[in-house]
């Protein structure tokens, strides 16, 4: 039987693992220092704006003028979903995003927003070549950052992006279909298929073709679990009840996960084929697919496989269509409101939508334990839009949450106001403080925001 070092040293080769009391035994670290919890960054990005009227606190347009405040946190009619959590967010408002407007180039707010939402820079106007935008704020941290993880970040989101065509007046789709930039001129795409997310987390990377692919034994109704399921008995005669429950858990989420993806990935036999196959389907209920990514993205921090995650529920300019809430037009169109009833009260059920798929997240991330607190502890996670008030296209006001506690060093529970056109990429300097990062300038930012800690 192996001892529990060598039932470590393998279970960490075959499976990323979360982070457990034992690695602060001195018989497995071999005198390393021990490990403490990283602190995770997340950027929620969610499409067109909203009704902004719905979405921010009755008593905001009494008190926007203001310069700055800082007051207990209220939750409007489209953050109710997030009400059992609001001991775990801040709302910000006062945020602007300039880069995003015209700024003499024409048409084209859309593809702005989200070209400009994290890298705080002017797109170029093009269709073609020549794309150019700016490093994005996720790409600056693992520029920075000493990462010991199995990818240095990850992309993800609920569309299929495309890189080239013209999406908007005259934008590349690159802009309207991606946040993170790891060049100015280098969009980096993101992945909407949970099948594939799952393989990057899990699988053997690199050496893909070297085993069964992930596909093949979700076929034939294997786990990933199954490759050390023994070493994972072994271990539970050497670890702790804390360890024992966070692995058990652990696995349990790793195999709910696989069960779905499996069940997705169904064909008949004689359509099988034994090479391996790039999964494409994703769930066609938005629903389904937002809980499967998110349960994705908690998974993605706990095993450490990443400490940085960019999550786009929607390209910027969608036209996506809600059945479940009983919306049959497009996104984008009825988000062009014209202030008429029949229209508002749609956007206002995506946007109470959106804030339930925020929900989910933050819970699945709060149900996930790291030593003595849960991985939305170590966390801070941004949540918004590049424009406010879709109908008018508008870059000031944004609506922007942001969650966690970074570790202590954010104090949720906040609704904390600053001065109208006071720079979105303000909020991006306290993010890289918070990890250590000396950075004094980003994007278009002019200082650091208040009240945040």
């Amino acid at each position: 039987m192996m001892n529990r070092k060598d039932c470590l040293k393998f279970l960490s080769t075959t499976l990323p693992l979360p982070l457990l009391d034992l690695w602060s035994d001195p018989l497995i670290s071999d005198g390393v220092k021990a490990q403490t919890s990283p602190l995770r960054t997340l950027f929620v990005y969610s499409p067109n704006g909203v009704f902004m009227n719905d979405w921010f606190p009755k008593s905001f347009t009494k008190l926007k003028k203001e310069d700055h405040f800082v007051r207990e946190l209220e939750l409007s009619k489209s953050l109710q979903p997030l009400s059992e959590l609001k001991n775990e967010f801040s709302m910000l408002t006062g945020l602007t995003l300039h880069t995003a407007r015209a700024n003499g180039d024409g048409g084209g707010d859309h593809a702005r927003s989200s070209a400009a939402f994290l890298t705080g820079k002017q797109a170029k106007k093009t269709a073609g070549s020549g794309i150019r935008a700016g490093l994005s704020a996720d790409q600056l941290i693992v520029n920075k950052s000493i990462l010991e993880t199995r990818w240095a970040s990850l992309e993800l989101g609920l569309d299929k992006g495309s890189l080239s065509g013209s999406c908007d007046s005259g934008y590349s789709c690159a802009y309207s279909n991606n946040l993170a930039w790891k060049s100015k001129n280098q969009p980096l795409p993101k992945e909407h298929r949970p099948a594939l997310i799952f393989e990057k987390l899990f699988g053997a990377k690199g050496q893909a073709r070297q085993r069964a692919s992930l596909e093949t034994m979700w076929r034939e109704q294997k786990s990933i679990l199954d490759l050390s399921q023994q070493q994972f008995k072994n271990m539970a005669n050497y670890i702790g009840s804390n360890d024992q429950h966070i692995l058990n858990e652990y696995r349990e989420s790793i195999r709910t996960v696989e069960k779905r993806i499996a069940y997705d990935l169904k064909t008949p036999p004689n359509q099988f084929k034994t090479d391996l196959i790039i999964p494409s389907k994703t769930p066609k209920d938005i629903r389904k697919h937002a809980e499967l990514v998110s349960e994705l993205v908690a998974l993605a921090f706990q095993s450490r496989s990443t400490h940085v995650i960019t999550y786009m529920l929607g390209q910027e300019g969608s036209y996506r269509k809600y059945p479940h809430l009983g919306i049959k037009d497009g996104h984008h169109v009825i988000s062009h409101h014209g202030h008429q009833l029949v229209n508002t009260k749609k956007i206002q059920k995506i946007d109470h939508f959106y804030s339930q798929v925020f929900a989910q997240l933050l819970s699945k991330l709060k149900s996930k334990k790291e030593g003595n607190r849960d991985l939305l502890y170590h966390s801070q996670i941004v949540y918004g839009s590049g424009m406010s008030d879709g109908h008018k296209h508008d870059h000031a006001y944004l609506p922007i949450l942001l969650a966690g506690h970074a570790g202590g060093k954010l104090k949720p529970k906040q609704w904390i106001h600053h001065p109208k056109e006071t720079p979105l990429c303000n909020l991006y300097l306290q993010l890289f403080k918070n990890l250590d990062l000396s950075v004094n300038q980003f994007g278009d930012s002019k200082g650091f925001l208040k009240g945040l800690g």
